[in-house]
């Protein structure tokens, strides 16, 4: 039950940062923000169905919407450039002027959100399963461990205070391990 809640909480609070972070972006210019707010929608849709409030298909879409910030790069300024010598220079423009490179961390904060989302659903599903057996179980340690996790990916990719400055896809892949340590670590702690 508590990771239906956790779930419901992570999918709102990243759908309304996606919301609050396309409201300063060009894509504004084509899809007016208060049409996204349908958004906040799904995660009760998905609950009244008894599935995962923080679904695969709304982490995809609020990845797509996010990823359109950091579209500008050297592939799509290359297809830019073919548009333009193909005789179509003003779509080239104005499509240079509309996704202009922003920075911002919105989309590694729902990415850290869908893959703690998932851990606690699992972890949840785990709960109820061996409840159903007979064996005790606690996942809120587990949950711990989750957030734990996330927010020291999240504070290495940020480099704060660190003095490091390391590749972005190293520190991706970093956090990613430690997600699966900690679910290794936890399954190991369930199994006994």
């Amino acid at each position: 039950m508590i990771g239906k809640a956790i779930n419901t909480l992570l999918a709102l609070m990243s759908i309304l940062l996606a919301i609050r972070s396309l409201e300063n972006s060009s894509l504004s210019l084509l899809i007016p923000t208060s049409y996204l707010y349908v958004l906040l929608i799904f995660p009760f849709l998905s609950l009244a169905t008894n599935r995962n409030p923080f679904n695969f298909g709304l982490f995809a879409i609020l990845a797509i919407l996010l990823s359109t910030k950091y579209l500008p790069t050297q592939s799509f300024l290359g297809l830019l450039n073919v548009l333009k010598y193909a005789g179509y220079g003003k779509l080239a423009e104005s499509l240079r002027y509309l996704f202009t490179p922003q920075r911002g961390m919105e989309l590694p904060l729902v990415v850290t959100a869908f893959s703690i989302s998932q851990v606690v659903w699992v972890l949840d599903k785990k709960e109820r399963l061996f409840k159903e057996r007979g064996i005790d179980f606690n996942v809120l340690p587990s949950v711990a461990i989750a957030f734990a996790l996330g927010f020291v990916s999240l504070v290495t990719y940020y480099n704060l205070n660190f003095g490091v400055s390391s590749d972005r896809l190293i520190i991706g892949l970093v956090g990613v391990c430690l997600i699966v340590l900690a679910l290794a670590l936890d399954s190991r702690r369930g199994g006994s």
